[in-house]
């Protein structure tokens, strides 16, 4: 089945209108709780380069979109030319056109070869008649792990609800008052916030905000 988010001409022309894909909360109007949270972040320590970004797509399709026509290109591309470029670029291009591309490079083969294999597992999905975002949580801790290292980290995590952000920021009751102190938000207003996503407007509309400015990186 199509999808126009399994189409790079889709991405293309959002970042044409200059419409946000990295720190969007585009929400489903129709059921909010179709909605997923994304949180992905590219660092490399010897350069001091991080950039993470929290966002709200409306359903398990986009995100998919997202994860593999922006996030993963703009991570690979930003690996493969780490010796040449300081700056965090996104090729907007097709996975086929973006595959051939960094087996070009000369870039180191096994590496180049794992970046295949996350992009063709991705497209993979798109044949499957149910998706669930489990499948995408998989793949994220198997990639997760893979990119891993004492240089670089490439990081994706997704949730299904707000609720499930809290539970994992406010996981070890050891670093709760740290995590207070950052957020300014207590425990339980913390968990309020969260909990009134779906039936607070101004809350819905700032939740994103909020976890770009006040989360940050969590890796």
């Amino acid at each position: 089945m199509s999808y126009k988010y399994n189409n790079y001409y889709y991405w293309k022309n959002v970042l044409c209108n200059k419409k946000e894909v990295w720190k969007c909360s585009i929400m489903n109007t129709l059921d909010l709780q179709e909605s997923i949270y994304i949180n992905t972040t590219i660092l490399d320590y010897d350069k001091n380069t991080l950039d993470n970004n929290w966002a709200c797509y409306p359903n398990i399709k986009a995100l998919l979109g997202f994860i593999q026509y922006i996030y993963l290109p703009t991570a690979f591309f930003y690996i493969v030319n780490a010796d040449n470029n300081d700056d965090i670029f996104m090729p907007i291009c097709s996975t086929e056109e973006f595959i051939e591309y960094i087996k070009e490079t000369g870039y180191n083969e096994s590496i180049v070869n794992i970046m295949e294999q996350n992009l063709n597992e991705l497209i993979s999905y798109w044949n499957r008649d149910e998706l669930s975002i489990n499948t995408i949580k998989k793949f994220c801790y198997k990639f997760n792990n893979i990119w891993n290292n004492e240089k670089n980290i490439l990081y994706i995590n997704v949730f299904s609800n707000p609720r499930e952000i809290a539970d994992f920021i406010i996981k070890n009751e050891d670093f709760i008052e740290v995590v207070e102190e950052d957020i300014g938000l207590s425990k339980n207003q913390f968990y309020n916030l969260c909990e009134n996503i779906y039936y607070n407007k101004f809350t819905k509309n700032i939740f994103v905000e909020f976890l770009n400015n006040k989360i940050g990186c969590i890796v």
